[in-house]
């Protein structure tokens, strides 16, 4: 659609709402890494451990996810019936309840019956795969449904059995799609606060967390290169996600017009 005139307002909104979106956060957080620096205040002395905290808990979960949605993703493609579309349905209902309310009754429900699983890493990653199987669901379900059926067919045909012709065949195919999912829900996951709040261990620190803790005292500088190491992880992420959804998108409409 022609802009006409229009054109230079049009861009000129886009780029002040690309400033505010993103220009404006960090040139924030920059100025108080700059003043903590200048008042002594050590820049990230203690950040390296929720760093490490942060990618250890959020590759693990985007992974496990993944797994997780797998098995339901296969079922509702390669078995579409009422009570496997039933079961998506279901799995989609947990993106509809807030990560307190999935921590709150993880919390009570392990407290009062899996004590020995109370405030552990194996907790926290079960919440984190609850509450983001909808993300890493939808991945996997589009990566399976755009892999035809009857290549692993030809694979079974030719001697390779079920599980064999799967991970030969399916899985190589659907791997970019999966791999999008569980990068989804990594970003999920290291930004999510309300969750590892509640379900953390004693003394175990993300960047989220590091970031609620210092602006919680009003350490501003402090919380900064937290949350710029934040910035800093996620948006080439999202751009990669862009960029390679915009060339799908592009080549499909290729293929179409030719």
């Amino acid at each position: 659609m022609a802009l006409g005139r229009w054109r230079a307002a049009a861009v000129a909104f886009c780029a002040l709402v690309v400033g505010l979106a993103l220009v404006l956060p960090v040139g924030v957080l920059t100025y108080w890494i700059a003043r903590g620096g200048s008042a002594g205040a050590g820049l990230g002395a203690g950040i390296l451990a929720p760093a490490l905290g942060s990618l250890g808990v959020s590759t693990v979960a985007g992974v496990a996810a993944v797994l997780a949605a797998l098995p339901v993703a296969l079922l509702v493609v390669r078995t579409p019936r009422p009570w496997t579309r039933a079961l998506e349905r279901l799995s989609y209902g947990a993106n509809a309840l807030p990560g307190v309310v999935v921590a709150l009754a993880l919390v009570f429900f392990a407290a009062r019956y899996l004590g020995a699983l109370y405030q552990t890493l194996a907790l926290l990653m079960f919440a984190y795969v609850v509450r983001f199987l909808p993300q890493a669901l939808a991945g996997a379900r589009t990566a399976l449904a755009g892999v035809n059926p009857r290549l692993e067919e030809a694979a079974r045909a030719l001697g390779r059995g079920p599980r064999s012709a799967f991970a030969a065949v399916t899985v190589p195919l659907a791997a970019p799609g999966l791999l999008a999912g569980a990068t989804i829900v990594f970003l999920s996951t290291m930004k999510e606060l309300p969750v590892t709040l509640l379900l953390r261990p004693i003394g175990f620190e993300t960047l989220a967390t590091e970031v609620w803790s210092a602006t919680s005292v009003s350490a501003y500088s402090r919380a900064a290169p937290a949350a710029l190491l934040l910035v800093a992880v996620a948006a080439p992420i999202v751009l990669r996600l862009v960029v390679r959804r915009d060339g799908a998108r592009a080549e499909a409409e290729a293929l179409g017009a030719g």
